[in-house]
């Protein structure tokens, strides 16, 4: 290979060499715009990112509130189901007693009844025997 031929390959390489850059060259600005674009849309994922961890944040504080309401609620609901159970016991303390006394006054009642029934029986057979004492008197007259 020839000095000439060896000077048009190595200008060769040169000119393809430069048509690269200049193509390269060219691309340049839209690259610019592109990285550009990229960084704003980095930016804008960086905020979006940032909301995000702050609504995560706040869901946080909200569920552990609710949680606490409910641990509340429950707490409050054991007391009232042992308050219930309680004024069951005592219901059913007083319905005895209740009975108790009722069955008492029936009792009593009976007696008493027995009693005036007594009475009247001893009445009546008085008002008879007096009856037939006053009465014979009148058929000794007749």
């Amino acid at each position: 290979m020839g000095k000439d031929e060896e000077f048009e390959a190595r200008i060769s390489a040169l000119e393809g060499e430069v048509a690269m850059l200049r193509r390269v060259e060219e691309e340049i600005p839209a690259l610019r715009r592109e990285t550009v674009e990229a960084v704003r849309n980095a930016s804008a994922a960086q905020v979006l990112a940032q909301a995000a961890d702050r609504d995560a944040a706040d869901v946080r504080v909200v569920l552990r509130g609710q949680q606490r309401l409910l641990n509340a609620l429950r707490e409050t609901q054991v007391e009232q189901g042992q308050q219930i159970s309680e004024q069951g016991r005592q219901i059913d303390s007083l319905r005895s007693e209740m009975r108790a006394g009722f069955a008492e006054v029936r009792s009593e009642l009976r007696e008493a009844f027995t009693k005036v029934n007594l009475g009247m029986s001893q009445i009546v057979a008085l008002l008879a025997a007096k009856e037939r004492e006053e009465g014979a008197p009148d058929s000794a007259a007749e």
